[in-house]
């Protein structure tokens, strides 16, 4: 990483390069890990954890000596990477920090938990189970049926991105105005964050829709719902948005939820396959037989193993064979045949067939992959029927 190399660019020309560790995208459990900061602080700024409602100073590599927030036990991964800097490093997360922090975890529960301040209990679940009605709206292009309301087991990204396109008319007749305008100016701010092309007049609007959002969010403070403030990591980390897209471009293509769909098939699924004991040898393997069969859908060796005894009757010799079935080309197309499988070189004559051969009606062959350690009953076989004469 500090030696250039010689790298051909997509321009064409030739250019020294110098490789360095440029993001890191995690959520904020891991982002506190990998840069050693304590729970309740920022990793991207100095903010106090009691006063996560403005911005702090721009954290550096310097402040591991500082103790500011930082976990002395902990050293960063990147502490002896030349030019890498880990609190740079860290990217904004749409999935954690926006979809499902700050609405689903924030905003949703904080509307059902005003309800419960300003009309207590009872009345609260009378309107929430209007506001489930939802699950019985008629289907529309582009939204998303709740067949269960908001009672989801577990919600995911994709359940937080749907009800959002249906919460603010959900409940805009049984909360006040200026929480419909929270929770509008919060969803201006997600859909412009969201872009996949972000100019200079999008921040602007960006940092307008937080704006509104701050003072209108105001009403869960007032209301009893949120007396202590909004001192929350999640929700704090939207103040960066503006300077983190001027320096990596839209979060679109640095969200965890492309590791998070990797996560799944890499460790949830296997985990589900094995018998929770000593689970980490059976997830590699699970792992291991997936890749090989995903391996075995592109580059194949064809070993066929034929299940079926070969037909009696037939001459054993392929010119007695043509004769027999009446195919006096049968010899030439074989040995062509043979030739193109073989590879060899087109001034080379076609191959002599000598030995006796055999003649099956149908028959299997089972294709894998040639790096499966487990044989090929630990992957998906692949049978193919063929009838040969």
């Amino acid at each position: 990483m500090e030696t250039p190399l010689i790298r051909r660019c997509p321009d064409g020309h030739y250019r020294r390069v110098i490789y360095d560790l440029a993001a890191y995208i995690a959520d904020y459990p891991e982002q506190l890990m990998v840069a050693g900061i304590v729970q309740n602080w920022c990793a991207k700024c100095t903010a106090l954890p009691e006063h996560l409602d403005g911005v702090g100073g721009r954290r550096t590599r310097e402040f591991m000596h500082t103790l500011y927030g930082i976990d002395s036990d902990i050293v960063p991964f990147t502490y002896d990477f030349p030019r890498a800097d880990i609190y740079a490093m860290l990217t904004p997360d749409l999935l954690h920090q926006v979809i499902k922090g700050t609405f689903k975890d924030h905003l949703v529960a904080w509307t059902e938990k005003y309800l419960a301040e300003t009309q207590g209990e009872a009345c609260k679940d009378v309107i929430m189970d209007d506001i489930d009605h939802i699950a019985v709206v008629p289907a529309f292009t582009g939204l998303r049926r709740f067949p269960q309301g908001r009672r989801f087991k577990q919600w995911t990204g994709d359940d937080s991105k749907a009800l959002m396109k249906v919460f603010l008319p959900a409940i805009a007749e049984y909360v006040p105005p200026q929480l419909i305008q929270c929770v509008a100016a919060f969803l201006d701010f997600c859909y412009l964050v969201r872009r996949h092309e972000i100019g200079e007049d999008t921040l602007t609007q960006i940092e307008e829709a937080l704006a509104r959002f701050h003072a209108a969010r105001e009403i869960f403070r007032d209301s009893g719902v949120r007396p202590t403030g909004f001192s929350l990591p999640r929700q704090h980390a939207l103040v960066h948005y503006p300077r983190l897209i001027q320096e990596y471009g839209a979060p679109n293509g640095l969200c965890s939820s492309i590791t998070e769909s990797r996560h799944i098939t890499a460790v949830k699924r296997p985990w589900r396959r094995s018998n929770r004991f000593n689970a980490l040898g059976q997830m590699l393997l699970t792992n291991q037989q997936w890749h090989d069969v995903d391996v075995s859908d592109n580059i194949v060796i064809h070993r066929p193993m034929l299940m079926l005894d070969a037909e009696r009757g037939y001459p054993r010799v392929l010119q007695d064979l043509a004769a027999y079935i009446s195919e006096p080309s049968l010899p030439a197309l074989t040995r062509q045949f043979l030739h193109d499988q073989m590879a060899l070189d087109d001034s080379l004559p076609l191959p002599e067939i000598i030995s006796p051969i055999s003649v099956f009606h149908s028959a299997s062959a089972t294709f894998y992959a040639p790096s499966d350690l487990s044989g090929t009953h630990g992957v998906r076989h692949h049978h193919t029927f063929e009838i040969i004469f």
